[in-house]
């Protein structure tokens, strides 16, 4: 069956380089250091093609928290597609998933 659940995930993602970061979730909310990046509250959207804000920061350790809502909107679950969070530099044209969420 569907996990009908929710979860909030807080780590640090280490940024590579100073610029700006787009970022990209499908499913409810991203923070990165305390400023909402994504709010998908009241939406589903499907494989992250809906975006987020720009945030810019620099190279080094930034914490992220993570919201995700297991549950089924519509008849499609949550977790269908992707449920990782996406981001791309400024420079780049294409998201990718965040690869590493590190504790110091």
């Amino acid at each position: 069956g569907i996990g009908y659940y929710s979860a909030i995930g807080q780590a640090y993602i280490n940024v590579p380089k100073d610029g700006v970061w787009y970022f990209r979730y499908n499913n409810a909310a991203v923070w990165v250091d305390g400023i909402q990046v994504v709010d998908n509250s009241g939406e589903w959207v499907l494989d992250c093609e809906h975006g987020g804000r720009s945030i810019a920061l620099k190279a080094g350790l930034h914490e992220i928290k993570v919201i995700y809502l297991g549950y089924v909107p519509d008849g499609r679950p949550t977790n269908w597609g992707s449920t990782a969070v996406k981001w791309r530099h400024e420079s780049d044209n294409k998201f990718e998933k965040i690869q590493a969420l590190v504790k110091p």
